[in-house]
Protein backbone atom coordinates (compact mmCIF):
# COMPACT_ATOMS: atom_id res chain seq x y z
CA UNK A 1 0.00 0.00 0.00
CA UNK A 2 2.80 2.42 0.86
CA UNK A 3 4.41 1.73 -2.51
CA UNK A 4 1.20 2.71 -4.31
CA UNK A 5 0.93 5.92 -2.27
CA UNK A 6 4.54 6.74 -3.14
CA UNK A 7 3.87 6.08 -6.83
CA UNK A 8 0.77 8.26 -6.73
CA UNK A 9 2.70 11.15 -5.21
CA UNK A 10 5.52 10.80 -7.72
CA UNK A 11 3.23 10.68 -10.74
CA UNK A 12 1.14 13.60 -9.48
CA UNK A 13 4.30 15.63 -8.97
CA UNK A 14 5.43 14.90 -12.54
CA UNK A 15 2.04 15.75 -14.02
CA UNK A 16 1.81 18.98 -11.99
CA UNK A 17 5.21 19.98 -13.34
CA UNK A 18 4.05 19.29 -16.90
CA UNK A 19 6.33 16.26 -17.24
CA UNK A 20 4.67 13.54 -19.33
CA UNK A 21 4.42 10.13 -17.69
CA UNK A 22 6.41 7.30 -19.24
CA UNK A 23 5.47 3.65 -19.49
CA UNK A 24 7.46 2.84 -16.35
CA UNK A 25 5.32 5.36 -14.45
CA UNK A 26 2.13 3.71 -15.66
CA UNK A 27 2.98 -0.01 -15.38
CA UNK A 28 2.44 -0.28 -11.59
CA UNK A 29 -1.05 1.16 -12.05
CA UNK A 30 -1.76 -1.16 -14.97
CA UNK A 31 -0.71 -4.16 -12.88
CA UNK A 32 -2.95 -3.00 -10.03
CA UNK A 33 -5.90 -2.71 -12.42
CA UNK A 34 -5.07 -6.14 -13.89
CA UNK A 35 -5.16 -7.69 -10.42
CA UNK A 36 -8.56 -6.11 -9.85
CA UNK A 37 -9.80 -7.39 -13.23
CA UNK A 38 -9.02 -10.92 -12.03
CA UNK A 39 -11.11 -10.33 -8.91
CA UNK A 40 -13.96 -8.73 -10.81
CA UNK A 41 -14.07 -11.59 -13.31
CA UNK A 42 -14.57 -14.02 -10.43
CA UNK A 43 -17.34 -11.98 -8.84
CA UNK A 44 -19.41 -9.98 -11.28
CA UNK A 45 -17.31 -8.43 -14.01
CA UNK A 46 -16.67 -4.76 -14.64
CA UNK A 47 -16.61 -2.14 -17.34
CA UNK A 48 -13.45 -0.08 -17.69
CA UNK A 49 -12.93 2.82 -20.08
CA UNK A 50 -9.57 4.13 -21.20
CA UNK A 51 -8.96 6.90 -23.73
CA UNK A 52 -6.36 5.95 -26.33
CA UNK A 53 -5.08 2.76 -24.67
CA UNK A 54 -1.76 1.57 -26.07
CA UNK A 55 -1.58 -2.05 -27.23
CA UNK A 56 1.22 -2.78 -24.74
CA UNK A 57 -1.04 -1.58 -21.89
CA UNK A 58 -3.93 -3.70 -23.15
CA UNK A 59 -1.64 -6.73 -23.36
CA UNK A 60 -0.59 -6.23 -19.74
CA UNK A 61 -4.17 -5.67 -18.57
CA UNK A 62 -5.47 -8.87 -20.11
CA UNK A 63 -2.46 -11.15 -19.52
CA UNK A 64 -3.57 -14.33 -17.76
CA UNK A 65 -7.09 -13.05 -17.23
CA UNK A 66 -8.71 -16.10 -18.76
CA UNK A 67 -11.67 -14.32 -20.26
CA UNK A 68 -11.91 -10.64 -21.02
CA UNK A 69 -14.31 -9.10 -23.48
CA UNK A 70 -12.69 -6.12 -25.15
CA UNK A 71 -14.83 -3.60 -27.02
CA UNK A 72 -13.21 -0.77 -28.91
CA UNK A 73 -15.23 2.41 -29.28
CA UNK A 74 -14.00 5.06 -31.67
Amino acid sequence: MMLMISLLRRTRKKMSAGIPLKDNDRFPWILKIRNNIHLWNVDMGAVLAFPDLKQSYLDRLTAGSGRSDIIFVT
